[in-house]
C-alpha cells in the first residue's frame, strides 16, 4: 500500500464489516466503503488546501486536527455511514492526504470482500434465527396482552415492556431480512412472499396492541369484559412456532373467534398463524416442531 505500516486497516476492516448474516454485512460493507471514499475525499481537499504550503505551521496542523476530531465524535452516532466518513476524513489529513486516501479506500474495499467471502464460506442459517426471533417475538407480545388482560397487573406493564416489543420486532425484521436473501437465491419467491408478509402482520400486530393500550388507559374497553380474548391471543401469540398448536386452535376458533371485540387483531393473528404454517409446510427445516 502507499502509506507504509498501515495494511492492518485490512484485517480490522474485514473484522468490523462481518456481521451474523449477509444482509448486515453487506449493508455495513457498502456504508463503509463509500463513506470511506467520500471521507477520503475531504481528507484529501483539506490537506491540498492547507498543505504542504504551510506544513511546518504545527499549530494549525493541531487546530484542524482536533476540529475534525470532534466533528468525528459529533457525527458518529448517525449512522455507520457517517461513522466512516468523520473518521477518515481526520485520518486522511492526519497521515498525510493523498497517500493515506488511496490507502485507506483499497483497505477498506478489501476488507470488505473477504467480510462477504467469509460469509460465503461459512454462511448464516437464517431459517433458524428466523424461528427463533418469531417465537420470542410472539412470548413478548404475547405477555403485553395477558398483563393487559388484568386489571391489577396492567399497572405492572412499564414502557420497557413495550421496547423489548420493539427490539424483538427489529430482530425479527433483520432475520426475516435474511431468510428472505436466502431464499431468493434458491429462487423460491413463494417462500419470500410469506415471509414479508410475516414481516408485515408482525408489525400490525405490534401497533395494535399498542393502541389496545391507549383505549384501555382511556377507560373505553371494560377489562372484565375482554379478558377471555386477550388470554387467548396470549395463548395463540405464545405457540406461533408450535405446529399442532396452531392447526388445532385454527380449527376450534373458526366459529368462535369470528365476532371478537378487536376484530382487526383477531384477523392479523388468524392471518400470521396460516402464513406460519405454510412457511413450515413449504420448509421443513423452518421450525423444529
Amino acid at each position: 500500500m502507499p502509506l507504509e505500516k498501515h495494511s492492518f486497516w485490512i484485517p480490522l476492516s474485514g473484522c468490523l464489516m462481518v456481521m451474523p448474516g449477509v444482509h448486515d454485512t453487506l449493508g455495513k460493507s457498502s456504508a463503509r466503503a463509500f463513506g470511506s471514499l467520500f471521507g477520503a475525499c475531504l481528507g484529501v481537499l483539506l490537506f491540498s488546501i492547507l498543505f504542504p504550503s504551510q506544513i511546518n505551521n504545527k499549530l494549525l496542523y493541531a487546530v484542524v486536527s482536533t476540529i475534525l476530531i470532534i466533528l468525528f465524535l459529533t457525527i458518529k452516532k448517525f449512522s455507520q455511514f457517517f461513522l466512516m466518513i468523520s473518521v477518515t476524513f481526520w485520518l486522511v489529513f492526519l497521515l498525510g492526504g493523498s497517500i493515506a486516501g488511496v490507502t485507506r479506500i483499497v483497505d477498506v474495499i478489501i476488507g470488505g470482500s473477504v467480510a462477504i467471502l467469509i460469509l460465503l464460506i461459512f454462511p448464516a442459517k437464517s431459517n433458524d434465527d428466523f424461528a427463533e426471533n418469531l417465537e420470542d417475538w410472539g412470548k413478548v407480545a404475547g405477555y403485553i396482552l395477558l398483563y393487559m388482560s388484568n386489571e391489577e397487573k396492567l399497572s405492572d406493564l412499564k414502557e420497557k415492556d413495550f421496547n423489548t416489543l420493539y427490539i424483538m420486532q427489529d430482530k425479527l425484521k433483520r432475520s426475516a431480512n435474511e431468510f428472505i436473501i436466502a431464499n431468493r437465491v434458491k429462487n423460491d419467491y413463494e417462500t419470500v412472499c410469506l415471509i414479508e408478509s410475516i414481516k408485515t402482520l408482525t408489525s400490525k400486530i405490534e401497533l395494535q396492541i399498542v393502541q389496545m393500550r391507549e383505549h384501555i388507559k382511556l377507560a373505553t374497553v371494560q377489562l372484565h369484559e375482554v379478558r377471555g380474548e386477550f388470554q387467548e391471543y396470549y395463548a395463540r401469540l405464545n405457540s406461533l412456532t408450535n405446529s399442532t398448536e396452531i392447526e388445532k386452535k385454527t380449527k376450534e376458533q373458526k366459529q368462535s373467534l369470528d365476532h371478537y371485540y378487536f376484530a382487526e387483531l383477531n384477523l392479523n393473528i388468524k392471518r400470521l398463524e396460516m402464513e406460519v404454517g405454510q412457511i413450515r409446510a413449504a420448509n421443513k427445516v423452518f421450525i423444529n416442531s
